[in-house]
This record gives C-alpha cells, sequence and structure tokens, in this order.
C-alpha cells in the first residue's frame, strides 16, 4: 500500500500501519529472551475496522508523519522486497516458490464467462522487514503534538519492530473482455515481533495513544475481544461494506462495493489466509471459496 511517494517511505509506513492496525498482537509463550525477542504475533482471526474517509486521512496522516520525522526508520534496501508479484507458469511453480500446496480452482464453481483457467498466475515470495524506533525522535513527536509531558523509558530506543511478510499466490480468471473477473488468492500468515527493549503491547500503548488517531478507531481496536490473535482489517467504510462470514467452517469476513458489483470474502483455515474477489454476485464468490475445499 503505497501510503507516501516513494517505495522506502511508502514501505515504513505500511509497517508502522501493521503496527498500528494489528493492536501489537502478541501470543502466549512468544517470549524468547536467548533470541531477544520480548513478543510475537501470529494471525488468527480476522476483524474488520470501518474507516470513513475522514477517519483513513487522520490515520495516513499521523503514519507519515511518524515515518518524516523519523520516529520509524528502515533500511530501503532491506524493505525493497515490497514490490510487483512476479508471475509463474502454473500451480507447480507457484507451489515450489511459495513453499505451500496451492489448490487449482473446480471450474465448474467459476461463472459463465469467466475463462476456466488462470490467464495470469501471481507470486510474491515471503521475506522480512524490520523498521527501528527511535525514542528521542518519538519523544519530540509527542510534545510537538500536545503531549509537553510525554514520558518513554530509555530501553524503548532502537527497539525493532519485524514483520514476518508471508508469501502469496494469486490466480488472476479473465472475463469475455479479457480482464480480470476472478481474483483467488492463498497466502501464508502475517508474523509481527519485536526485538529490543520494548514489547509489542507497550508499543501497542504508545501507538494507540498517539494525537490526531481518531478516537473511535482507536475505541474500535481497543474493544477487539482477544487482541492476542486477531488482526483487524481497514475497510474503507464509504466504499465498501463488510459483515462476518463462514466458509467451509472457517469464520471470515464479506465484502462488497456500494454498486454491489464486487464481491469478496476473507478467511483463515489451517494456517493459512484465502479470498476470493471478482466482479461477481455473493453467491458466485462463495461457490468459488467452496470449491477450495
Amino acid at each position: 500500500r503505497a501510503w507516501l511517494g516513494t517505495r522506502g517511505r511508502a514501505v515504513a509506513a505500511a509497517l508502522v500501519a501493521t503496527l498500528f492496525l494489528t493492536g501489537l498482537v502478541a501470543t502466549p509463550g512468544g517470549r524468547a529472551a536467548a533470541a531477544g525477542f520480548l513478543s510475537q504475533f501470529r494471525s488468527q482471526r480476522l476483524q474488520a475496522v470501518p474507516l470513513d474517509a475522514d477517519q483513513t486521512n487522520q490515520v495516513g496522516d499521523v503514519l507519515a508523519g511518524l515515518v518524516d520525522s523519523g520516529v520509524f526508520t528502515g533500511d530501503p534496501h532491506q524493505l525493497a522486497g515490497f514490490g510487483e508479484p512476479d508471475g509463474v507458469a502454473n500451480l507447480a511453480e507457484a507451489s515450489r516458490l511459495v513453499g505451500f500446496a496451492v489448490p487449482p480452482v473446480d471450474p465448474s464453481a467459476l461463472p459463465r464467462g469467466v475463462e476456466r483457467t488462470p490467464r495470469r498466475i501471481l507470486v510474491s515470495q515471503a521475506h522480512e522487514a524490520r523498521v527501528t524506533f527511535d525514542r528521542d525522535k518519538a519523544l519530540a513527536y509527542l510534545r510537538s503534538h500536545g503531549r509537553p509531558d510525554a514520558r518513554l523509558p530509555e530501553r524503548f530506543d532502537g527497539t525493532q519492530l519485524v514483520v514476518q511478510v508471508p508469501a502469496v499466490v494469486i490466480q488472476q480468471f479473465a472475463g469475455r473482455d479479457g480482464g480480470p473477473a476472478v481474483l483467488v488468492g492463498k497466502a501464508g500468515m502475517l508474523g509481527v515481533d519485536t526485538e529490543g527493549g520494548a514489547s509489542l503491547e507497550e508499543l501497542r500503548e504508545v501507538m494507540l495513544g498517539l494525537p490526531g488517531l481518531p478516537a473511535e478507531t482507536v475505541a474500535q481496536l481497543r474493544s477487539i475481544g482477544d487482541w492476542r490473535t486477531t488482526l483487524p482489517i481497514p475497510v474503507p467504510a464509504d466504499q465498501v461494506r463488510s459483515a462476518p462470514a463462514t466458509v467451509n467452517g472457517a469464520e471470515g469476513l464479506s465484502f462488497a462495493d456500494q454498486t454491489g458489483r464486487l464481491h469478496a470474502l476473507l478467511w483463515q483455515r489451517d494456517g493459512h489466509i484465502w479470498g476470493v474477489a471478482g466482479v461477481l454476485s455473493s453467491d458466485q464468490v462463495r461457490d468459488v471459496a467452496d470449491s477450495l475445499g
């Protein structure tokens, strides 16, 4: 998600957004002192967090400010892995590259007018990215934004946010006009760790207390029942409707645009995130999702 002007700044902002939106989730047993990790997150559930246009802009402004002021920094060469996915010849090659099996879509589940085999298969391989927290610049940022009494322990300085970006495979099916009509995706699990003096829970509190964040958004994040295992998904409420859904017994989310022409399903099962989207009815999206087993 290119929130800022250049790829490096966009990636850094995206990682900070991950930190904010996940609520800095930590799983039990995530502390591994020998490795220097203080806590760990692996997404197990999905929850929509609706944002209207003003809230989206407010969150974007805060994230941009954190990156521009140097509160979070990252190595552009290390972060360069956030690029366009690569095309591959077939699902066997895709599965080999990402390290998990990618099932074909049952042609009978695809609606009329959609090609029976994917026009393109796109792969983005798993990689790690890090951003570093600067305590002094964070204090300067807070104090310049209406928090003159802000305090942060010295041990926070230099803490790294380590994001394990999962591998993703997208099967793209063309419609009658040759353009993409159906997208079917499978990905690994998002992982977020900290390495250094501050835990994820401590940085979570710093992030949720940032001046300028919409109060309603912060309240939504704080109200998540099990923040240790739940990955919030930001949803532009003025453009997309979302609702809880179940796919083959797995909990997920359904989405539809305001016109009712575009529908999508997103769910987690067996340690992977799955998705189906396209210019389809909700029933057609459901048929494709159900066919994946």
